[in-house]
């Protein structure tokens, strides 16, 4: 199952890169994820971990003024979707605004 979300970025697309592959792997680490693998080119970044032995993948493209994220969980995972995004949306919602040095 895939879903979406959208974040709003006050940062530059350096810093905004910088503040979310740690708020990305915390997040996945939250939901048991290991083997976190995050794989940058230019803006976009591919990540995949295995969680209780499915594999989640997903990507994040940071932009000028936002953050599109995509995450896909297995079939078997679908029951923590609104967990997974609620936690991703707060948490990098918070590492993108400019007050947050």
């Amino acid at each position: 199952m895939e879903m979406k979300i959208t974040i709003q970025n006050e940062l530059t697309v350096e810093d905004a890169k910088a503040k979310a592959e740690p708020v990305l792997i915390s997040c996945l680490e939250s939901f048991q994820g290991k083997d976190v693998n995050m794989d940058w080119e230019g803006s976009k970044c591919q990540f995949s971990c295995t969680s209780m032995g499915l594999k989640i993948t997903g990507s994040v493209e940071i932009k000028e003024a936002l953050a599109d994220v995509t995450i896909i969980l297995p079939m078997a995972a679908v029951m923590f979707k609104s967990r997974v995004e609620e936690t991703v949306k707060k948490r990098l919602t918070a590492a993108l605004k400019k007050d947050n040095s």
